[in-house]
């Protein structure tokens, strides 16, 4: 028994050797998937589409009193068709110092071509770190948005 599990543990040493994994060269890929987070917990979409939200700042780091000197955050918009094989398109929102899903706006047609699935979303601040005068000046914007495959519009609010 001592001799089986001898050689068992001595093919299994040679057999699992160790390859080295090189550090990619793009770090500009490397910073942007490091603070990406995807916007889990959201309602049931209603439409033919499959559609992912992540959001990512420009720079790891936390406000220093105003809201200017928070990090831009930029909100990603990837969406295919409901299935395999579809080609994802991918749409970016103008920065803002923070993003908030509100709500689904349903399936529609804007150009009579095609369907797209409608979202809201509102621009937010950290709550940390803002001062009071600063907090009660600002006002989020609000953005209604329209997306398929092949185009997408919003509206700012």
């Amino acid at each position: 028994m001592k001799k089986l599990l001898a050689l068992t543990l001595l093919v299994v040493s040679i057999s699992c050797v160790a390859a080295p994994l090189p550090p990619q060269k793009d770090q500009s890929l490397a910073e942007l998937l490091y603070n990406l987070v995807e916007l889990n917990g959201l309602p049931q979409q209603p439409g033919p589409y499959q559609i992912r939200f992540f959001t990512t700042t420009d720079v790891l780091g936390e406000c220093g009193g105003t809201v200017e000197s928070c990090p831009n955050v930029h909100f990603y918009i990837v969406i295919a068709d409901d299935g395999l094989g579809g080609t994802p398109a991918l749409y970016i929102l103008p920065r803002a110092k923070g993003w908030k899903f509100d709500k689904w706006l349903g399936t529609g047609s804007l150009t009579d071509q095609e369907d797209q699935e409608g979202f809201r979303v509102e621009t937010t601040i950290p709550d940390a770190n803002i001062s009071a005068e600063e907090y009660k000046a600002w006002k989020p914007q609000v953005y209604d948005v329209w997306v398929s495959p092949k185009g997408a519009t919003f509206t700012v609010k």
